[in-house]
């Protein structure tokens, strides 16, 4: 075998080696995009719970974040599950 012809071989098996895993990773991603909505769904098993979350993730966007504390806890009372709403208590909640 010419070294011309040695060196193409082992070029070409470099491409193949670097090619196959990057349409693999694009092939993966694509599907676990589709099916993900990217939002996080929120689960409380009471509809009054949900109510008061609402309201008060609406008042901590407006940046009213002492006064959304009194809808989340309202929420964890009727649901002392609901993760989400004990989330959001404590990232409006001013000390730890």
């Amino acid at each position: 075998m010419s070294p011309n012809r040695c060196f193409q071989f082992v070029l070409a098996a470099l491409l193949i080696l670097i090619i196959i895993p990057c349409i693999a990773c694009t092939q993966s991603t694509k599907a676990t995009a589709s099916t993900d909505t990217g939002k996080i769904p929120i689960t409380t098993s009471s509809e009054e719970a949900r109510k008061e979350f609402l309201s008060g993730r609406d008042l901590g966007e407006k940046l009213r974040a002492q006064d959304s504390l009194e809808h989340f806890d309202k929420a964890l009372a009727l649901d002392p599950n609901f993760a989400i709403a004990e989330l959001a208590r404590a990232n409006n909640a001013p000390t730890a």
